[in-house]
């Protein structure tokens, strides 16, 4: 699907009913669905240019920008901006899986860690860090405010 394109197509579409409209015999009808057409596409439209955006997801980025210019010690040094690019374009073409299995396997390793300091590793008491990320992040994304 090409967005832009089914904006022209819907643009002609409309145009084309409005022209047509002259000749029907239900033409209050037809102003007012012709109207809500062209809302729904303007609508579409905006949120095509990117008049909505979320702050959560601007707080996100800057907070891995942060971390990665921490790491990289860049208050000394030069700074790594292609290399932070590289690091969230990777992040991103891997997905939320990839980065879903690795904090879940920090956190394995921190429990078993502790499990072995306790000695309490064969109680077959694990915690379900799938299922408890799973909740967090759908309770984060719910908590996201759109603003325009």
């Amino acid at each position: 699907m090409k967005p832009y394109k089914v904006i022209e197509d819907a643009q002609r579409v409309i145009y084309k009913l409005k022209n047509k409209i002259q000749y029907s015999k239900y033409k209050k009808q037809e102003v007012k669905d012709i109207n809500t057409l062209i809302k729904a596409l303007k609508t579409f439209d905006s949120m095509l240019v990117s008049k909505y955006k979320t702050d959560a997801v601007d707080t996100l980025l800057y907070s891995l920008f942060y971390k990665v210019l921490m790491d990289h010690k860049a208050y000394k040094d030069k700074i790594p901006i292609h290399e932070i690019m590289d690091i969230i374009m990777t992040d991103i073409s891997y997905g939320a899986e990839l980065k879903k299995k690795e904090v879940v396997s920090i956190l394995k390793n921190h429990e078993m860690k502790n499990k072995i300091k306790n000695n309490t590793v064969f109680d077959k008491n694990y915690i379900n860090f799938d299922k408890i990320l799973d909740r967090t992040v759908l309770e984060l994304k719910t908590r996201m405010k759109w603003m325009k």
